[in-house]
């Protein structure tokens, strides 16, 4: 008979990380407006306690619409394939700011003719 190791209990079935966040704000909402407070889903929201804001500019060689989203949905599924180490990011729901950061900065930089720009912050 084999051991079988058990996956501990979890507090939450899901996390929301950078939930101060545009995205993850929307996700936060989308979450208590769909499945509320206290659900079959038990779910946390989590973001930065420095209470630092960032402000950045982003420019591309392509439009906004589909030129340049198209490159960075591209090279962001290539960051997560092979720039990120899967075991850093583990499981769980995580923002592409979260779980790429500088890696998909570079590489946007590098292969899909973005800028990024440092307003205040």
């Amino acid at each position: 008979m084999t051991n079988v190791e058990q996956p501990l209990p979890r507090a939450y079935d899901l996390i929301v990380y950078g939930a101060s966040g545009f995205t993850g704000r929307l996700v936060a909402e989308h979450l208590l407006g769909t499945y509320g407070a206290i659900a079959e889903i038990r779910w946390a929201m989590a973001s930065r306690s420095d209470g630092r804001s960032v402000s950045v500019s982003v420019k591309g060689d392509k439009g906004p619409g589909y030129g340049s989203t198209s490159k960075m949905i591209a090279e962001g599924g290539i960051c997560l394939a092979r720039d990120v180490s899967h075991d850093a990011v583990g499981g769980g729901f995580w923002t592409t700011a979260s779980a790429l950061g500088e890696l998909l900065i570079s590489r946007l930089q590098a292969k899909a003719g973005l800028t990024f720009m440092l307003q205040s912050g």
